[in-house]
């Protein structure tokens, strides 16, 4: 079920990409990337049929589930927890019945995005590594996604071959697309 997960992911996300070469102005803000990622998400078929009842309380049996109380497997900034890193995007595992204690996230997806033609400082630690690396403290996804949208200015090729060599075997997909002013 996660590889279907995944599948259903990864044309949203392609979904998102060609919906951003076309029409850039969609997004002025890595939130507008993320709600419209999100959208996607929720409203795909595969991922909707696939909505848990969420328990009203701890104990496990029927008498306890309020049929009309389904969960979505996406949400978007969960609120940080003890020992739960926070993501831009994350989806819950498939399956019937969950408490919210009980949904542990299967897919991480930070989103990165520049417009603009607004220098950056090299000197300081690059906020694209700072997401990667928060995917990476989640020892419990299933699949990480780095989503680097680039509108405006040029995307220093060498960096993202640098940046994609180094998190090659941590099961990070990175994603980039850049559009720059002709």
């Amino acid at each position: 079920m996660i590889k279907d997960l995944e599948k259903a992911v990864e044309s949203n996300i392609k979904k998102l990409f060609e919906i951003f070469e076309e029409n850039p102005a969609y997004f002025l803000s890595e939130a507008d990337v993320q709600c419209y990622l999100y959208n996607l998400l929720i409203n795909d078929e595969r991922i909707k049929k696939l909505s848990p009842l969420i328990k009203s309380g701890d104990k496990l049996g029927d008498d306890e589930l309020n049929k009309d109380s389904r969960t979505l497997l996406v949400h978007a900034e969960r609120p940080r927890a003890k020992d739960f890193p926070h993501h831009d995007i994350f989806i819950y595992a498939p399956c019937e019945i969950a408490s919210f204690s009980s949904l542990e996230p299967v897919i991480g997806i930070e989103i990165k995005f520049n417009r603009g033609p607004y220098s950056v400082n090299r000197k300081t630690p690059t906020p694209v590594k700072t997401d990667i690396e928060k995917l990476l403290k989640n020892k419990k996804l299933k699949r990480k996604y780095l989503l680097w949208l680039n509108w405006g200015r040029p995307m220093n090729e060498d960096y993202v071959k640098i940046i994609k060599e180094r998190y090659k075997n941590e099961n990070v997909k990175i994603l980039t697309i850049s559009l720059t002013k002709e």
